[in-house]
């Protein structure tokens, strides 16, 4: 140690590490090396690799490298010791940085969790069935039927036109059409009709065995989820982007929700369904592996990664004073309020009213902090160690 003594250091004492803050910036693993008592919180620079298309402007990278700082940030600096005793803690006091180790405050999970629906049989299709049920099948059977019929009556058909074989579709066989559509999924051929060919090199029996080429294709012309004539205009104020799937996905939020409750620890983030396509919402961000798509904001189970809800991003709209962000985590969150659970969330989400919000409604949240987020406490002293 005495080859450093000339060189500041910050010790890191959770991890056994040194950060060198005058040289290369490099982190030199040390061993034995003894660990102090208490937590520290880490701030190391913003992380934007999440985020795409937001609806806030966004801070500007710190590219000088951040020290490690021994205070921990709490929102609660002159209550007393009687107060967290009893649990007498004004959450909209100011929030402030404290020094030294603070145990993470834990609340009892009150409300219902754990699976709700139990599925008829063991097999995967089981599982399926409680997520799309016959009630929505059939709500898609009905409405590509009426769509096809409508369609057909506008079209002026050639003799020999594929069309002129259509037939109502069945319940059962649009579970088979969905079925082929996840198998495709698992074996990935560019041309669909090469799904049916019976060339060396494209040979897949299983797929003609199980329904006819112009079949599927007809049943994918007319696949419909809702009626055309109840959309409303762009110019009306209660127009939706996603209006021709949007009773489809609010009957499987629904189902989803019925299935299964989250448990204790819940996250929210955003995934990102391919998608090249013309489209006023889609999103572009370089550092996703697919980097043009529909964003749809989820909240999941952090130990089950199971999907309660949902939204998709539909481009910039009105937000209320709190902001977009906020909004989005409160919508997502509202069915599991008041009941004790953790959320964990990146500093896109991190938000000092927010957090504040949500242990006001007895929900505590955990995440990664942008030091110049609005209403952010002053970024505390860094202390070094030399």
């Amino acid at each position: 140690m005495d080859m450093m003594e000339d060189q500041e250091l910050v010790i890191h004492p959770t991890a056994h590490v040194f950060l060198d803050l005058r040289e290369s910036n490099t982190l030199t693993q040390l061993t034995n090396v003894p660990l102090e008592q208490g937590v520290v919180a880490e701030f190391f620079g913003n992380n934007d690799s999440d985020l795409e298309d937001v609806e806030e402007p966004l801070p500007e990278r710190n590219q000088a490298a951040a020290p490690i700082y021994r205070d921990r940030l709490s929102p609660l600096e002159s209550q007393s010791d009687d107060e967290e005793e009893r649990g007498e803690v004004d959450v909209e006091d100011n929030g402030a940085w404290r020094q030294g180790a603070t145990a993470p405050e834990q609340l009892p999970l009150t409300g219902e969790h754990g699976v709700k629906k139990t599925p008829d049989g063991k097999s995967p299709f089981s599982f399926f069935r409680c997520m799309v049920d016959d009630d929505l099948m059939g709500s898609i059977v009905k409405e590509t039927n009426d769509y096809a019929k409508e369609s057909l009556k506008k079209k002026a058909l050639s003799p020999n036109s594929r069309l002129r074989k259509w037939v109502d579709v069945t319940v059962g066989e649009m579970w088979t059409f969905f079925g082929l559509i996840i198998a495709m999924s698992l074996v990935v051929i560019d041309d669909l009709e090469e799904y049916w060919s019976t060339h060396t090199m494209y040979d897949l029996p299983f797929f003609r065995s199980i329904m006819k080429r112009d079949r599927f294709l007809l049943i994918l012309s007319f696949l419909h989820l809702a009626e055309n004539e109840k959309q409303p205009s762009q110019e009306s104020p209660e127009f939706d982007p996603i209006y021709k799937i949007r009773s489809f996905v609010d009957k499987l939020e629904v189902n989803f929700q019925e299935s299964y409750i989250p448990g204790a620890r819940i996250a929210i983030d955003e995934a990102m369904v391919t998608w090249r396509g013309p489209l006023a919402f889609r999103v572009y961000n370089p550092d996703k592996p697919d980097k043009f798509g529909i964003k749809i904001f989820q909240l999941c189970d952090s130990d089950t990664s199971y999907c309660s809800t949902l939204e998709f991003y539909k481009g910039k709209k009105p937000c209320s004073t709190h902001g977009a962000t906020f909004d989005v985590v409160n919508r997502l969150i509202a069915p599991y309020l008041e009941e004790g659970r953790t959320l964990f969330v990146d500093n896109y989400y991190t938000i000092p009213d927010l957090f504040t919000y949500l242990k006001q409604h007895k929900t505590l949240a955990c995440g990664t902090l942008r030091l110049n987020r609005k209403n952010a406490p002053p970024p505390p002293k860094p202390c070094y160690q030399s």
